[in-house]
């Protein structure tokens, strides 16, 4: 037994349990991030083995694209000025039964590259997450019907996945859209 002058008199067993399982988290978490990098958030840049959602306008899925079609006899037009294009990592928590398409930068990944499927002459790329980028007016879209967006990751690999985003065309010379019921 150590003589009472040694001890500390509040020093028990268990706060340096304590003491000591916290220090060793912090070890864990030091050596993870030393290992695997710092998480997407932390940096916002794109980069390997992330997984990441694209968005249109605000939307994971179902998404409205507005297209300017000039005159009645014309099926296709450019998108409206003032939406946009956007990559998040990670996925963002959604409710119960929302459907979002969840990709994966693979080994490889160190950009996104957004196409619209009825005219993929005209790309997006994303080298950070939560920024922004305008759909560009200069491509020619149809003036009602769906679509997808594809975001791919750049450059691909075997494990590399990419998030698809479904669309509307929306015609506001068309006048409001109406939903039917037949019955």
């Amino acid at each position: 037994m150590k003589p009472p002058a040694l001890r500390h008199p509040r020093m028990t067993r268990r706060p340096r349990t304590v003491v000591v399982a916290l220090l060793g988290a912090s070890a864990v978490a030091v050596l993870a991030v030393a290992v695997m990098g710092p998480p997407a958030e932390a940096t916002n840049r794109v980069g390997p083995g992330q997984a990441f959602v694209g968005r249109v306008n605000g939307s994971f899925g179902d998404a409205v694209v507005t297209v300017i079609c000039p005159g009645p006899g014309l099926s296709k037009g450019h998108p409206a000025s003032g939406q946009v294009l956007e990559v998040l990592s990670p996925p963002p928590p959604v409710a119960y039964g929302v459907k979002i398409s969840v990709g994966l930068t693979g080994t490889r990944g160190r950009a996104i590259v957004a196409r619209f499927s009825d005219d993929p002459s005209v790309a997006t790329t994303f080298h950070q997450y939560f920024t922004m980028k305008p759909i560009p007016t200069s491509l020619l879209l149809p003036c009602s019907g769906t679509g997808t967006v594809v975001f791919r990751p750049s450059p691909g690999s075997p494990d590399a996945r990419t998030s698809v985003v479904s669309v509307s065309y929306l015609n506001p010379a068309a006048g409001p859209r109406t939903h039917s019921r037949s019955g």
